[in-house]
């Protein structure tokens, strides 16, 4: 996906990063219909057929991104990166609010997610699950997930997001694969786990 690239983003991010609120409200309304598109990408293909509507996502985000610390975000692509993974959480906390008999077995396209595992869909429950267990174990392990494989940022932007060097970040990404490979396994058998052959591009 292509993110807006003009003189108007890159003057509000500026601006809302200086304490403005004002240019923060102004950069998600200009920004809006870039985040409808990107919902609408991440989650369209829920298999059940039944999930939150792109719209629904979006506004949730957006209120999201006005209380965030815009301290905390580096670019442009951090900024879109924050509300990929922003997306993901509020998808994931809607289907744990629905009845055992309707969220078991949520079946997602694993390219919505950038994380090939040998499978053309993923349970997103387990994956979840298996994320917040690589959180407890390696906190920044879990982060190059997000960031590279589920936000779509490359291993440079990533590792600029992280604070650390490429080198470290596939370092902490063999880390990563190793340990989902193992949660996501099951009785299935062993997993490869790899980069996805469908690549976003990141002005």
């Amino acid at each position: 996906m292509e993110y807006p690239e003009n003189a108007e983003f890159n003057d509000l991010f500026l601006r809302w990063k200086e304490g403005d609120h004002l240019a923060a409200v102004q950069l998600v309304e200009l920004v809006y219909l870039d985040l409808q598109i990107l919902a609408h990408r991440l989650f369209r293909k829920d298999a059940s057929g039944k999930t939150m509507q792109p719209t629904a996502i979006t506004n949730e985000v957006c209120v999201k991104l006005l209380k965030l610390d815009p301290a905390r975000l580096n670019d442009k692509a951090h900024f879109f990166a924050t509300v990929a993974v922003q997306m993901r959480h509020i998808f994931i906390d809607h289907l744990r609010k629905l009845p055992a008999e309707k969220r078991a077995g949520r079946q997602i396209p694993i390219e919505s997610i950038d994380l090939a595992i040998g499978s053309s869909t993923v349970d997103l429950l387990a994956l979840d699950e298996a994320l917040g267990r690589l959180k407890k174990v390696f906190p920044r392990a879990y982060m190059v997930v997000e960031l590279r494989f589920i936000a779509g940022l490359s291993e440079r932007e990533a590792a600029e997001a992280i604070g650390i060097s490429v080198t470290t970040l596939k370092r902490d990404w063999n880390f990563a694969k190793a340990m989902l490979a193992e949660q996501l396994g099951g009785s299935s058998g062993k997993i490869s786990i790899g980069l996805s052959a469908r690549r976003r591009n990141i002005a």
